[in-house]
């Protein structure tokens, strides 16, 4: 999280030629530090700890391109992703498994390259190295030696996350991935309450709806926003108050993995009124003009000063969304039409209301079972039809 630059890393500035709005000190003349095709900021017997893409291979940076392209050995926490990476950018390298169980004996084998004047790059699976995964011992070891560490900034799924979650904290905690064990992991949770900052945590989707539950239990008052696949396809975040978001979160079946935000005190002016009940607005047309079509999105807000979610104080109880889809049925509608009459009303998705629909108030009979969303429990096939995504991304 530190942004301060090596300025032996950094190599030339620009001190002349300064154009409007730029400072005297703006770095390498070429964005990647080549002059000439060569990379003259890249030094022998370096270690260059390097942040790479947490999902969407074209937030690489140039920097780090320009490294690749000229490190002796490149460390990685799976050899085949961070093959992947260099494929796509046309890099050929010897790549070197570096990972948790092996990083201590791998960093006498980087101890002696470095002293033999290479130039050593350090990746993880995606984003930051040391930051929920490995990488810190490894550079302990090799700055204890007194060798140069370098690291080349870029993607973190816990800073991305944290810059759109709109908790204005000064104060950031990365607990990073929360002890399985469900007694450790409360535990944790408690500590967090006098914190006036903010948390950030990873977790898998098999495991998001227990650390929910616990922070409904222990945080009912702390303000969350959750990303899930961050800078892939389907990206989405939801904020709103723990005791709002969450039994709109566990109503329905975890994707992907996840990043969430907590200000376990809350916001600075109060919990705000309502969750956001579905993914953000999409502001790349092209996907959807590419085909992309997704029958779950929300639907649509009405515009500003007409009736509709905005100006509702808060989320309808599951069992108040289905005595409403009870009414439309006995109106004549189908469930399924019921259910997005309904999810309209509201904001939310169909899916959603649907599930409260089947859990609270669908009659026994074929009158229960319609088109609607695919209901828990439904066969890995039944999920696939629905072109659900459940990629891996951090």
């Amino acid at each position: 999280m530190d942004e301060r630059r090596s300025a032996e890393a950094t190599g030339p500035t620009v001190s002349a030629r300064v154009g409007p709005g730029q400072g005297a000190d703006q770095g390498p003349a070429d964005p990647a530090g080549e002059e000439g095709g060569a990379a003259d900021w890249i030094r022998p017997g370096t270690l260059y700890v390097c942040a790479t893409p947490i999902g969407n291979l074209g937030d690489v940076t140039l920097r780090l391109l320009a490294l690749l392209r000229r490190a002796d050995r490149v460390l990685a926490e799976d050899t085949r992703r961070t093959r992947r990476l260099l494929a796509a950018y046309g890099i050929r390298k010897r790549v070197v498994s570096c990972h948790e169980h092996n990083e201590a004996m791998r960093a006498e084998q980087v101890a002696r390259w470095l002293a033999a004047g290479q130039v050593v790059a350090l990746l993880t699976d995606a984003g930051t190295p040391g930051v929920a995964d490995p990488g810190a011992r490894l550079v302990a070891r090799v700055a204890a030696e007194g060798r140069p560490v370098v690291p080349l900034p870029g993607p973190s799924a816990a800073l991305a996350a944290f810059s759109a979650a709109g908790i204005p904290a000064t104060r950031i905690l990365i607990e990073g991935f929360l002890p399985r064990d469900a007694e450790r992991r409360r535990e944790r949770m408690r500590g967090w309450r006098g914190w006036d900052g903010a948390v950030i945590v990873y977790e898998a989707p098999h495991r998001l709806r227990a650390t929910l539950a616990d922070l409904l239990a222990l945080l009912p008052d702390a303000y969350l926003a959750v990303a899930r696949e961050l800078t892939k396809r389907h990206e989405e975040i939801r904020r709103g108050p723990v005791a709002q978001l969450v039994p709109v979160l566990q109503a329905e079946e975890p994707r992907g993995e996840y990043t969430l935000v907590i200000a376990p005190a809350g916001l600075p002016d109060g919990p705000r009124s309502r969750p956001s009940a579905g993914p953000q607005a999409e502001a790349d047309p092209a996907s959807r003009s590419a085909g992309r079509s997704d029958p779950e999105e929300p639907a649509p807000r009405p515009p500003a000063g007409e009736a509709g979610p905005q100006s509702s104080p808060s989320l309808p109880s599951p069992a108040q969304l289905a005595d409403e889809v009870a009414a439309e049925v006995a109106a004549g509608a189908s469930p399924s039409a019921a259910a997005r009459t309904v999810a309209r009303r509201h904001g939310l998705r169909r899916s959603l209301v649907y599930r409260a629909y089947l859990d609270h108030g669908a009659p026994p009979g074929p009158g229960a079972v319609d088109t609607g969303p695919v209901p828990e429990g439904a066969s890995a096939s039944q999920e696939k039809k629905r072109g659900r995504d459940d990629g891996p991304s951090r």
